[in-house]
């Protein structure tokens, strides 16, 4: 027995030595390990950044408790691992593999079964504990422990992901870190990730990014999981901070313009859409977010530039709908609904067909819902018009029933228009208490209609409810990060208190087109 002990502690001891006499890691010295804040690291030169302490003092400005030293003590416990498993090996393709077998079989951290959404995913430290991480956890990973041990590894960004590249400057080979390391070709990423043409310049996608580059994807990622607090201040300064760090990234942009938007911080969100659109021209989402914010700050010249722009870029059909619709309500606001019928005309021609919709949104959308209230605004610039004919009027109305039977309450509202027509048959057919109602009326004037009838509410509810269906639809198509459809709708959904129960006119959506940051 005392045998053993002494053996044992001479075992512990040869350890303890050969670690103590082993070489010194590739980043020993880099001031980065030395920094406290996220500031301190990025106020310090490229070499002298340490991308796994910076991604932890990142992940520290969510969680303050979190234990910096700690985290950096366990990677670098796990870099002296890998680099004995490496050796003097100098194959770039074997060196991947062991650093795969390492990272993925024997620590056995990976991409969950199921997409990993959430608070903190991205985060080094949730992954070094629980395992499992999404693209940009295990990226930063890979890349900590490679820079430990000094292989040439960079992050690299396509639309929504991250992954890793090797690259000597003769051998490049992308490591895809969510498929245990799996080996994938540039021109796959480009496919499958559809990335875009950039203005000269302007190239942010496909490329190896410096470490301060991969910080500011965690910075991205922290402010979305302040959004997901709802700390809308806290995420407005985390991405101020990342765009000064990722200048040319769209994504980055386009959701400060969102959340700008969102606190009517108009003008800030108007530059930020802007910029955005110096890096990707042609993207027809972003032109349509522009509109919208000019439409919201009533620069009603402005934003139908953008959105005539949208359509010169983009004609797909989903897109496209939303242009010519947003046009329409834009040219309503002006009093021009010559030009406002036209553009719902256009925008009722390219709604996508019934199996289209599905197929982008999901079985439970119906091109109905849409069709519907393109039908009933119709009919509100028609009753807006100059001469107001009234068979116009209630032809779209027939067309919303036709479109969406469900919407019973416009029964009421057709009645009612088949009424003014002198058409009382017709009236009494859809509503039978429509002539007793209204037998005793003799001046019908817009003032006295409204009053008469003011609209119900359960009118408001299925306005509501139909057009928060079809914006959900159209959100999850866009990608949006920051606004809420459900919000959207309560906005969208109010009916034009100014013209009467019959015209089921709603204020122009927003319908913002933030793509999740290159970055899942």
């Amino acid at each position: 027995m005392k045998k053993a002990w002494i053996v044992l502690s001479l075992l512990i001891a040869l350890l303890w030595i050969s670690i103590a006499s082993a070489p010194p890691l590739a980043n020993k010295g880099h001031k980065g390990l030395e920094a406290s804040t996220i500031d301190e690291v990025f106020s310090l030169p490229e070499k002298e950044i340490d991308v796994g302490t910076g991604a932890l003092l990142i992940a520290k400005e969510f969680d303050p408790m979190l234990d910096v030293t700690k985290y950096v003590s366990e990677l670098d416990r796990m870099a002296l691992e890998l680099r004995s498993r490496i050796g003097d090996q100098k194959d770039p393709e074997r060196i991947i593999a062991l650093m795969n077998d390492y990272i993925f079989g024997e620590r056995g951290y990976g991409y969950p079964d199921e997409d990993k959404d959430g608070a903190g995913v991205s985060f080094l430290h949730v992954l070094l504990d629980g395992k499992q991480g999404n693209c940009v956890a295990l990226s930063t990973l890979y890349l900590a422990l490679a820079e430990r041990i000094g292989l040439p590894t960079f992050g690299v960004i396509v639309p929504t992901h991250m992954f890793v590249r090797y690259d000597t400057g003769v051998v490049r080979i992308n490591v895809e870190p969510t498929y245990k390391g799996l080996v994938v070709p540039d021109t796959e990423y480009i496919e499958e990730y559809d990335v875009p043409e950039t203005s000269d310049g302007k190239v942010f996608h496909m490329r190896n990014m410096t470490k301060r580059e991969v910080l500011g994807i965690l910075l991205y990622n922290l402010g979305c999981d302040y959004v997901r607090q709802g700390g809308l201040n806290d995420t407005i300064q985390t991405w101020e901070k990342a765009s000064a760090v990722n200048p040319d990234s769209k994504g980055l942009w386009v959701s400060l313009g969102e959340a700008y938007a969102h606190e009517e911080r108009l003008d800030e969100a108007i530059e930020a859409y802007k910029k955005a659109l110096q890096i990707e021209p042609r993207n027809s989402e972003v032109w349509d977010s522009l509109g919208d914010v000019y439409t919201e700050g009533k620069k009603y010249t402005e934003a139908i530039s953008a959105y005539k722009r949208a359509l010169e870029v983009n004609q797909d059909a989903i897109y496209a709908f939303y242009s010519w619709y947003a046009l329409a309500q834009v040219y309503s606001e002006q009093h021009k609904y010559d030009e406002a019928i036209e553009a719902y005309k256009r925008s009722l021609d390219i709604l996508p067909r019934e199996e289209d919709a599905q197929s982008e949104f999901g079985p439970d959308c119906h091109k109905q819902e849409g069709l519907a209230k393109a039908w009933s605004v119709l009919a509100g610039a028609y009753y807006e018009a100059e001469g107001c004919e009234v068979d116009r009027v209630v032809s779209a109305c027939s067309k919303v029933m036709e479109a969406d039977p469900d919407l019973s309450h416009l029964k009421q509202s057709l009645a009612f228009t088949y009424y003014l027509d002198g058409n009382h048959t017709l009236a009494g057919a859809l509503d039978p208490d429509i002539v007793v109602r209204l037998s005793d009326e003799e001046v019908f004037d817009d003032e006295s209609l409204t009053n008469l009838f003011a609209v119900p509410l359960v009118i408001y509810v299925c306005g509501y409810l139909v057009f928060a269906l079809f914006a959900v639809r159209i959100h999850r198509r866009r990608k949006m990060t920051l606004s809420q459809a459900p919000a959207t709708a309560a906005n969208a959904g109010q009916l034009v208190g100014s013209v009467p129960l019959y015209v089921l006119a709603a204020n122009s959506s927003r319908f913002r087109s933030a793509d999740p940051l290159e970055g899942s």
